[in-house]
């Protein structure tokens, strides 16, 4: 902005119209940082020292609280408009307008209300107020809008749990010190405790000049990607590319995984708006100093996460007690209900991540670097299987689509049924037995040749995967997996030879 929250793109966007076209054809959104304030001076900006152009204008109509006092925040001196105040927020409206007109996607909405020395009860309204009215309007004017907003942070709640579609924790320190990720982390699941769904942190840390360290950045990157919300961004140094070529493969490799579980919390967060369960499900003892439980949490229901808070190489970890875990990086280590992994080593490109036994969970796969396919799995909704007896998941594939998977897995019989839609499959099952036929479909050779068809299976032997891909159909599927039985010989003749 050519001045804080002055809502006017400065002169170094100067067509800022063709750039938000432009990324809107690339499908990338485009959400913008605002405040409630209104400055006569900056510490930063291209007109720093200038009065905000629309300054004089709230202020003559008296749309400041407490008459335009004069406040110091964190970008300059200036005045907070007045929320309660109907004119101020119907202007305020028509000042939003000069982005959304032009298709703007949101909004950040930091928090300057901070800034107003009030009570906290008082900040606090005036916050909520100024939350849900971006919140409101936005979604008014785009009914796909959202607002990014402050959850319950540093000890207090901000934007309302129904105003807060996307929700992060700031300003952390570039450290894994008490102000650092476990801040972050604390932040994060008190926020899911109170119902907050889509939330995350500032990957790094925001606070502190100089370099983050390579671990800090690295286990945050980490958790971010294990959260709903995976944003990076902050003072210093954030570029992974910038740190070394280690730090670059993890991170990408991190970004993909967050970027295949798209389908899954999406699912998860129309059932956080349907039912009130947040997406991040904060174990029993998770703020205690149990070094086996402690920020412990499940994604959804079908993945339990232990964070890495401090900088080490081990964790002692409490398993929860209502399945068999099975290990991500190696699913052929299956622990038992409430199993206790002392020292358990998770070196600096893995997380302690755990798939419950009996999981369904849709993938967005696009390329092969985490084994759940290839490029060409990319117009399929791919399925990762554990069986487990019986597996059901309901997909929220829209607000308005529900989809229903069911899986038997019972004394090597093997049976899918999948409600009607319109989408293809992709089915990625472990399963540790011979596979003769599956229903009618041809059976593939190599995965190669299972890829490049439009449908058909192919069992892996050597990693014990059963692959099925299925074409586009409206009416309900059912895939029955025949096994092969062995049968022993015996020749009763032998004895005489």
């Amino acid at each position: 902005e050519k001045h804080y929250n002055d809502f006017e793109f400065a002169d170094n966007y100067p067509d800022a119209q063709q750039l938000i076209d432009n990324l809107h054809s690339k499908d990338i959104k485009v959400i913008l940082w605002i405040t409630g304030m209104i400055n006569i001076n900056s510490y930063d900006g291209p007109n720093k020292n200038e009065k905000s152009p629309n300054y004089d204008y709230a202020k003559e109509n008296n749309y400041f609280v407490n008459d335009g006092e004069l406040l110091t925040w964190w970008k300059g001196s200036g005045s907070h408009l007045d929320f309660t105040n109907p004119l101020a927020v119907n202007w305020w409206y028509t000042q939003m307008d000069k982005v959304l007109d032009m298709g703007g996607d949101g909004w950040k909405t930091d928090a300057a209300e901070t800034s107003l020395g009030w009570e906290e009860k008082q900040s606090q309204k005036i916050g909520e107020l100024y939350y849900h009215e971006f919140y409101d309007y936005t979604k008014q004017k785009n009914p796909e809008g959202i607002i990014m907003a402050r959850p319950y942070d540093d000890g207090k709640q901000f934007s309302r749990v129904e105003d807060c579609s996307v929700c992060w924790v700031g300003d952390q320190e570039h450290n894994f010190g008490k102000n650092g990720l476990p801040e972050a982390l604390s932040s994060i699941l008190l926020s899911a405790e109170k119902g907050y769904s889509v939330i995350g942190s500032d990957i790094g840390g925001y606070l502190g000049g100089g370099t983050i360290p390579k671990n800090v950045f690295i286990r945050w990157s980490q958790l971010g990607a294990l959260n709903p919300f995976m944003e990076n961004g902050g003072s210093a140094e954030h570029r992974p590319w910038m740190f070394d070529d280690e730090t670059l493969n993890v991170y990408r490799k991190y970004a993909r995984l967050h970027q295949e579980l798209v389908p899954y919390l999406y699912s998860y967060a129309i059932e956080a708006h349907n039912t009130g369960t947040p997406i991040i499900r904060p174990e029993l003892g998770w703020n205690s100093e149990d070094s086996y439980k402690k920020y412990n949490y499940k994604l959804g229901e079908m993945f339990f996460v232990s964070p890495i808070y401090e900088d080490t190489t081990k964790r002692n970890i409490e398993l929860p007690s209502d399945a068999n875990w099975i290990n991500y990086w190696d699913d052929n280590i299956i622990y038992s209900p409430g199993q206790k992994l002392t020292d358990y080593y998770v070196p600096l490109d893995k997380y302690p991540i755990f798939i419950k036994q009996g999981a369904i969970i849709p993938l967005e796969v696009s390329n092969s670097e985490l084994s759940h396919g290839t490029e060409k799995s990319s117009n399929y909704l791919t399925l990762l299987v554990y069986p487990s007896n019986i597996s059901e998941l309901t997909f929220h594939n829209s607000p308005e689509e529900d989809i229903l998977f069911k899986i038997y897995g019972q004394n090597k019989i093997l049976k899918i049924e999948v409600s009607s839609s319109q989408m293809k499959y992709i089915f990625k099952i472990k399963y540790d037995g011979s596979v003769s036929s599956v229903n009618n479909s041809q059976r593939k050779n190599s995965y190669f040749k299972f890829e490049d068809s439009s449908e058909g299976w192919y069992y892996d032997d050597v990693a014990n995967y059963l692959w099925i891909k299925t074409s586009q159909k409206s009416t309900p599927l059912s895939i029955q997996i025949n096994t092969l039985t062995t049968f022993v010989w015996w020749n009763p003749f032998s004895w005489f030879k």
